[in-house]
């Protein structure tokens, strides 16, 4: 079964952040975000975009480890800035896979 959780801390921000490269530890084509600016980019105290936006952030369980990350926004204003674009779904394995 797979459980949603709202990410409420800082430690639990770090972990959202981090899920990618577990992920994506065996793509070639990955290249890994400085960790201390993605922290930057979802802090809503530090990031500057969240002064007319909300955003809340999801990491989905399963088994008890990190599967997942959703990120939902709320943005008030004219465009959608680039920092909450370039976010999306991250999934490990959630769903069953395909068979041919």
């Amino acid at each position: 079964m797979v459980t949603l959780r709202q990410v409420q801390s800082k430690k639990e921000l770090k972990q959202f952040v981090k899920f990618p490269f577990s992920l994506y530890r065996n793509s070639p084509y990955w290249v890994p975000p400085i960790i201390k600016e993605e922290m930057n980019t979802f802090d809503k105290e530090v990031n500057p975009v969240f002064k007319d936006a909300e955003a809340w952030f999801f990491v989905a369980l399963k088994d008890g480890k990190i599967a997942g990350r959703v990120a939902a926004a709320l943005v008030r204003g004219e465009a959608l800035p680039a920092e909450l674009l370039a976010l999306g779904i991250d999934v490990s394995d959630l769903a069953p896979r395909r068979t041919t």
